[in-house]
């Protein structure tokens, strides 16, 4: 739902000529460019969800078409609500490029998710579509309301290599609906102790960040290595003590004018006594996560596993239409995916339950960071598909 709103909006505002577009605060050639649209879309889970979304962007000008990041900062406010209690709205404050050897990453939000996806915790977790009758339509789903203020600043060290320190202050309370679901059996099984009590959750995070990648947005060589460790103290701050260590490493191969190889893999452990909430965060200072599932996982949907850790891996062979570069670029991608999470076992790097799936998709990139894409794969649960405002990877 999340991203179809959003893909709505990018389209609307990659169709309207900018002429048409409604006013903006600046005067005519200012140096800074706003933009807004709104967002009105209806699903059978959240129905009918109403939004809009304004930026004040500094973009990167002709004499720096070689920068890598897509703009120098962004201001941005992003909000939504639904007729099913979910409403949203983030402030996020973006500077990759605005001081040479520096990039600041901040978000203040506030959300609360009526009809988030739950099929339980641990690689064990299933999906039975006989669950979801019309008597309880929503058995995989749960009640997820955060709130939270992030963010890191990150230092070159040298060439590609970077610095970063971050922080996650935040509340949130996760809960059954009112109807009988997996969540809800969860709780009475004591699953999680958390599970319905709202949790203080304050950590902080260091970490090394190699990035080489040719360009942010829609990267065609490089690569991309990142290792974080992040630590909540309860004796600190919150109401949780634990560690989180990620590991990632993306690579992109060009083969020709045509053809991208692109691969990743990502592997995260959990250490302490980390609790229902904290399994959703994947650390990295570039790219966002979607944990396993959802655009991560393109065959599997939304939250389809959750643990204290988790291992990642992806494969495209990235084909344009069009010959390097174009004005427009359009991509048809073919790609295999696998992951799995750990709950009571040891973390390891193995194949062993690891959830394989494949398929295909297509991707538009208007500009230099308009990404509009759709892929479908199939998982261990059938049929997925996915909507992107951005490469998975």
């Amino acid at each position: 739902m999340r991203r179809t709103a959003t893909i709505v909006g990018l389209a609307f505002l990659a169709w309207q000529p900018a002429r048409a577009q409604l006013p903006s605060i600046f005067p005519a050639h200012h140096h800074l460019i706003d933009t807004w649209y709104p967002k009105l879309l209806y699903s059978s889970s959240e129905g009918l969800t109403a939004g809009g979304y304004y930026a004040i962007i500094n973009p990167i000008r002709f004499g720096d078409e070689d920068y890598r990041p897509i703009y120098k900062w962004a201001l941005t406010l992003d909000g939504h609500a639904s007729t099913s209690g979910s409403r949203e709205v983030t402030l996020a404050f973006n500077a990759p490029a605005t001081i040479r050897g520096w990039r600041f990453n901040f978000a203040l939000a506030a959300q609360r998710r009526s009809r988030e996806q739950y099929f339980g915790i641990g690689n064990n977790s299933v999906f039975d579509s006989a669950n979801e009758t019309d008597a309880q339509p929503f058995f995989y789903r749960s009640r997820n309301i955060r709130r939270f203020f992030a963010g890191d600043v990150q230092r070159r060290i040298f060439a590609d290599l970077w610095f970063l320190t971050g922080f996650n202050i935040e509340r949130w309370r996760i809960e059954p609906l009112s109807q009988l679901g997996q969540i809800a059996i969860d709780s009475v099984l004591g699953i999680d102790p958390t599970i319905g009590v709202t949790q203080g959750d304050v950590s902080g995070k260091v970490g090394l960040i190699w990035d080489s990648r040719s360009d942010e947005a829609a990267p065609r060589s490089g690569l991309l290595l990142e290792a974080i460790y992040g630590a909540a103290d309860a004796d600190f701050a919150g109401d949780h003590t634990y560690t989180r260590t990620t590991v990632s490493a993306s690579g992109y191969l060009p083969v020709g004018r045509r053809v991208v190889l692109a691969g990743r893999a990502m592997g995260q452990n959990m250490g302490g006594t980390p609790r229902l909430g904290s399994y959703y965060i994947v650390d990295s200072g570039r790219r966002r996560y979607d944990g396993i599932g959802g655009s991560s996982h393109r065959a599997l949907t939304d939250n389809r596993l959750l643990g204290r850790g988790k291992l990642l891996f992806n494969f495209d062979l990235r084909y344009g239409l069009f010959p390097h570069p174009t004005f427009v670029p359009v991509t048809f991608v073919w790609f295999v995916d696998a992951g799995r999470v750990f709950q009571s076992e040891e973390f390891r790097i193995t194949l062993d339950g690891m959830k394989v799936g494949s398929g295909g998709g297509l991707f538009v990139q208007i500009g230099r960071a308009g990404i509009l894409g759709v892929t479908a794969g199939v998982g261990p649960d059938g049929l997925e598909w996915e909507l992107h405002t951005r490469w998975p990877f």
